[in-house]
């Protein structure tokens, strides 16, 4: 058993006895209970399972049968479907100050994103918090203090995994 994809799990295996088909049966955990997926019916030896969930681990035993009859059923097998890749990081991350208080933040869409994480330091090169995650490309930061420089930089999401952050923007509020 091999993933092959985000949602597909390949199977093959060799059976050199004679027989009409071969059942197919899977299951999310080794010692759980076991549901036939499948009938492959004549001489195939392979079965792509798709439709299946990403970044989980699969579990498969197959049963050959001749006339009706099902034979000694194959030992286990597992495969894990692939993890999603996170999103790229968003592109032009712009901040503007738009008052003594405030500073308008925006950036470009990124394709199959979710949610997006916006994060502001006081300094380039210092700790950045989370001021803002949704699914809008803007944000507007208040509450911030006349005349300080804040540096800003934005991730994208995908099913809770974080791209890489692109920036730092920055801007200074007006001064009194």
């Amino acid at each position: 058993a091999t993933g092959t994809s985000v949602s597909t799990i390949d199977l093959n295996w060799i059976y050199s006895g004679s027989c009409d088909g071969f059942y197919i049966y899977r299951s999310s955990s080794y010692n759980g209970t076991f549901s036939m997926v499948a009938d492959v019916y004549g001489g195939s030896r392979y079965y792509q399972d798709y439709g299946l969930n990403h970044d989980t681990t699969y579990y498969y035993y197959i049963v050959p049968y001749d006339r009706g009859v099902q034979l000694e059923q194959s030992n286990k097998a597992d495969a894990m479907t692939w993890r999603i890749p996170p999103p790229e990081a968003p592109m032009n991350l712009s901040a503007r100050a738009t008052g003594e208080t405030t500073i308008d933040t925006a950036w470009d869409a990124v394709a199959d994103a979710d949610s997006y994480r916006l994060y502001r330091s006081d300094t380039e090169n210092g700790t950045y918090v989370v001021v803002y995650q949704g699914p809008n490309t803007y944000f507007e930061d208040t509450g911030l203090n006349p005349g300080a420089t804040y540096y800003y930089k934005v991730s994208a999401m995908r099913k809770g995994d974080e791209g890489p952050q692109a920036g730092p923007a920055n801007a200074t509020t007006w001064q009194r």
